[in-house]
């Protein structure tokens, strides 16, 4: 029973965060689009500078019709953080001597989804997701 009060506490919070942010509506996705020169460390010592966490992205991709590496970073922010990323694509593109950086800006709809510390094993836990696959 312990577990089941636990886990309706957590839900009930988790929900009242999402009213919250639904809110407040102002939750942004900044994606910045650059060439990947494999300069990890300059790039992560970049976007610190700035903000307190983003995530980073290899690929490839084509600019002016030739193959080159390509690095995404992306930072789920507001939109008052709209200058520091304008700000941190520009360091970014001189450290890659870049001419241009391409900045995107998503509205999101944030939701944390918080894990209970629950023993898999346990019976309640069990039945619950064997409930979900009925």
């Amino acid at each position: 029973m312990k577990q089941t009060s636990e886990l309706t506490r957590r839900l009930a919070q988790a929900q009242e965060d999402v009213a919250a942010l639904q809110t407040h509506g102002d939750n942004v996705l900044f994606t910045i689009l650059t060439e990947d020169k494999h300069n990890t460390v300059t790039m992560h010592r970049l976007t610190r500078r700035y903000f307190s966490g983003a995530t980073f992205t290899e690929g490839e991709g084509f600019y002016e019709g030739k193959r080159e590496d390509a690095l995404r970073i992306d930072i789920l922010g507001r939109r008052d953080d709209l200058q520091s990323v304008v700000n941190l694509a520009g360091d970014i593109g001189i450290a890659n001597s870049q001419e241009s950086v391409i900045v995107l800006q998503t509205p999101v709809t944030r939701i944390n989804v918080v894990t209970p510390d629950v023993d898999p094993d346990d019976d309640m836990v069990r039945k619950a997701y064997q409930d979900e696959t009925d």
